[in-house]
């Protein structure tokens, strides 16, 4: 296995890989070429994969939220590689990354129980509870402008 920075010639591997990653994507919009491509290419980021063979296996996007501040963003280990030390040794290469940045802290945000318990086993700690709210932006009702109210306006 090996670590290094993503690339341009992985993208669409990459976007694959992260749309089979249903615990990453809450609202199920597929990604895109694109997202990944802005994530690669990204001044405030810093996209691992790790590679066994050719083939990508992980992942961790990790962004510069602030000058002392940095949030990963999204992680993943696919599920055959998983309780391999993967997961530890993207993070480790992560904070040795960022620390060399003048970063003082990084923080995840976190809905999935694994993913959480990791978390933790790695170090970080619980600084507050979230409550992960979601809307659905697809009408569900008629277009207010065909509505009596809008008319009368």
């Amino acid at each position: 296995m090996r670590l290094g920075l993503a690339k341009h010639s992985e993208i669409a591997e990459l976007t694959k890989l992260f749309n089979d990653f249903k615990e990453i994507n809450p609202s199920n919009l597929p990604f895109t070429e694109a997202d990944i491509e802005y994530m690669i290419f990204d001044k405030d980021g810093l996209f691992l994969v790790a590679h066994k063979g050719k083939k990508i296996i992980g992942f961790l996007f990790c962004k510069r939220e602030s000058p002392k501040n940095a949030c990963i963003v999204y992680m993943g280990v696919k599920k055959e590689f998983r309780g391999n030390e993967l997961g530890t040794c993207l993070i480790e290469e992560m904070l040795a990354r960022i620390k060399d940045n003048a970063l003082e802290s990084c923080y995840v945000l976190s809905s999935n129980c694994g993913m959480t318990n990791f978390m933790k086993c790695m170090g970080f700690t619980n600084e507050t509870e979230l409550t992960y709210l979601d809307i659905n932006l697809k009408p569900k009702i008629p277009a207010l402008h065909n509505s009596k109210r809008s008319s009368q306006n």
